[in-house]
């Protein structure tokens, strides 16, 4: 078996022990993701993010929203995915803060790196998601200033990080 038959391998493995089915689309997606991720490293993550917040910067939170009109964190995740990493019609990234917690592999705080998920306890019953930027920041959805750059050296989120996940090879 050679390397690229056993990286194209790995990523099917992975995807049959994971908790949700493994479409051919999802297959496919995952092939050209890992392509198009090692072209582009972590310079182009980085440049893909902020091309991504400069759009975004400032829309209202809406809880289920969507729309430049408002949008709710995991909304907010998924759309900078489904544009920077995944094409406009990909359906790779879940909608929900729930189903993308359990997506991509487990990461600790001090090796994240640039487009790693971030999420976050906010109450026993809620959580809320962003996408780390580097230098201790990540984009999110806030329910009062709208889409911002928090950092993780905040109290506020230190506190209530609980884990990240890493979706990008």
């Amino acid at each position: 078996m050679n390397a690229r038959n056993f990286a194209t391998g790995g990523l099917l493995l992975i995807a049959l022990f994971s908790s949700a089915p493994l479409y051919a689309s999802d297959y496919s997606n995952m092939m050209a993701q890992k392509s198009a991720n090692k072209s582009i490293g972590d310079a182009g993550i980085k440049k893909k993010l902020s091309s991504e917040f400069s759009r975004w910067s400032g829309v209202k939170y809406r809880f289920g929203g969507t729309t430049m009109k408002g949008i709710d964190c995991s909304a907010r995740v998924q759309k900078i995915y489904h544009s920077s990493f995944f094409g406009k019609a990909s359906s790779h990234l879940p909608r929900t803060t729930e189903q993308q917690i359990k997506q991509g592999v487990k990461t600790k705080r001090e090796d994240l790196r640039a487009g790693d998920l971030v999420f976050f306890q906010l109450s026993p019953k809620q959580k809320h998601v962003g996408i780390y930027i580097g230098g201790k920041k990540f984009i999110h959805a806030s329910t009062s200033e709208g889409v911002i750059i928090s950092t993780l050296d905040n109290s506020y989120w230190s506190e209530r990080l609980i884990t990240a996940r890493r979706l990008i090879a």
